[in-house]
């Protein structure tokens, strides 16, 4: 499975709520850039469209990115 970064930006994905972000099931509500590094500067390696499913397999602390594999 291929690792990815993409911004968790607050509403634009829906998660099991009250479940630890490692390893969670999400689904894109928007259509979302994912990048192959952890910032705007990196390029855009894909898109995770609106309705499509990731596992989420952890954040970095303090920020808004995310890193994902492909479901």
């Amino acid at each position: 499975m291929k690792s990815l970064l993409f911004p968790a930006v607050a509403g634009m994905l829906t998660v099991m709520s009250g479940a630890a972000l490692a390893d969670t099931a999400v689904s894109a509500v928007t259509d979302l850039n994912v990048r192959a590094g952890p910032g705007p500067q990196y390029p855009v390696i894909g898109v995770l469209t609106a309705g499509q499913s990731a596992t989420l397999n952890g954040c970095i602390e303090n920020s808004k990115w995310c890193t994902i594999a492909e479901a």
